[in-house]
């Protein structure tokens, strides 16, 4: 469920179903000339809402929150660690006050960032409450897109050519195909391409794999 689309009233009725918070993180950096600013957070959006879409019954997913730990790189809405913490710390404390929660699921693209919302969120953990961090690049098979090779194909380059991928069957049928066809390799490519599709999978069976190992908690 989709926390900025409920009611107070929807958020009393499913307080008692929704035990899991997805929290996504960042998305916003200077990048090659052929990729947007946005492209990781277009792949962070897309995670979140196939979780939502899969999981919605029992996950409540945030908005996307396009900031990172400041580390000195060309980023946007670079926090210091310590007020990344502050409100990472107030979001949940917040949401604890309506909702049951007992696991809370942080998905970034950064390591830095990652390593402070774990910080964050090592107050709330215990026995009825546990963290866990998925990095989109480095917890999935996929590369992430080589600067010096213009035709090595990624996720990047997939979701730049595809912002609106919550229509599946044009993505299949019509951009895999042209943007499979500009790629090395040729139309072969393409059954790999749709496969970013899908690139929510791996997180999906993560937080299945919680939720079968914390039966008790139901």
């Amino acid at each position: 469920m989709r926390f900025e689309e409920l009611s107070m009233s929807d958020i009393k009725r499913v307080s008692s179903l929704c035990d899991t918070l997805v929290l996504c993180v960042g998305g916003l950096a200077q990048r090659n000339d052929n990729l947007p600013i946005g492209t990781s957070w277009m792949i962070l959006r897309r995670i979140r809402d196939g979780i939502e879409q899969k999981l919605g019954g029992r996950a409540l997913t945030m908005p996307l929150l396009p900031f990172y730990v400041d580390h000195g790189h060309s980023t946007f809405g670079a926090l210091e660690s310590a007020q990344q913490s502050a409100y990472i710390t107030s979001l949940i404390r917040s949401v604890n006050e309506h909702v049951a929660l007992r696991h809370l699921i942080l998905c970034t693209d950064h390591i830095a960032t990652e390593q402070a919302m774990m910080q964050a969120m090592i107050p709330f953990q215990s026995k009825s409450l546990q963290a866990t961090s998925f990095v989109w690049w480095r917890d999935t098979s996929f590369l992430t897109s080589d600067p010096a090779d213009h035709q090595e194909f990624t996720p990047e380059l997939f979701f730049k050519e595809a912002p609106d991928f919550r229509d599946e069957l044009s993505l299949l049928t019509e951009i895999a195909p042209r943007l499979a066809q500009k790629a090395q390799g040729g139309q072969e490519r393409q059954e790999s391409l749709a496969t970013f599709l899908a690139i929510d999978n791996v997180l999906q069976k993560r937080i299945l794999t919680l939720w079968g190992t914390n039966k008790d908690n139901r």
